[in-house]
């Protein structure tokens, strides 16, 4: 998580540009609900997953595996791999026990299932203060799917304004359920 919070620095800061144009997948009608989405196969193979078409995408050259999706209105969605040669985040639990230092108020460690495997998942709702560290700007909600993988596992988090985080739940939610890592 440590490693995350550099990089969507970084990634807001710098320049964005629009994903390439993969071959579509089966496109689901515009609603809330069904949002429709584009395959997206990371660089090097590690994982495939549905991709809003839209959303301006910024991946990360240095690691090959994390990528970072912005959408309206400073909402945002990124793909972590962990663990990292320097990490000390191994394990699902790990990021959980990471982010508890962090913030106040994290839901505990769920474990769900996607596609017919074991993952987990965590939310939790801090302000962002202005640049002068003094004013909140906003409360962000943010939310995380954790990924068990053979090398370790995926973070996919969703962060949004808390009034309008529930717009773009089922654009996040849609890319969790698609989400295949190479096995």
């Amino acid at each position: 998580m440590k490693r995350l919070f550099p990089l969507a620095l970084i990634l807001f800061i710098a320049a964005c540009r629009k994903a390439p144009a993969p071959a579509p997948a089966a496109s689901a009608p515009a609603s809330g609900a069904n949002p429709p989405l584009i395959a997206y196969v990371e660089p090097s193979g590690n994982y495939r997953c549905n991709v809003p078409p839209d959303w301006r995408m910024l991946e990360d050259e240095a690691s090959g595996e994390d990528v970072m999706f912005f959408g309206p209105g400073r909402v945002s969605i990124s793909i972590g791999k962990y663990p990292d040669a320097s990490g000390r985040i191994k394990n699902p639990q790990d990021y959980w026990s990471a982010a508890k230092l962090s913030v106040d108020a994290l839901s505990p460690l769920e474990k769900i299932e996607l596609n017919g495997a074991p993952a987990f998942k965590m939310s939790f709702e801090a302000p962002v203060l202005a640049p002068n560290g003094k004013a909140v700007l906003y409360v962000r909600r943010q939310t995380a799917v954790l990924i068990p993988d053979r090398r370790g596992f995926f973070a996919l988090e969703h962060r949004a304004p808390r009034e309008t985080a529930h717009e773009t739940m089922p654009v996040f939610e849609a890319m969790a359920a698609s989400f295949l890592p190479e096995r």
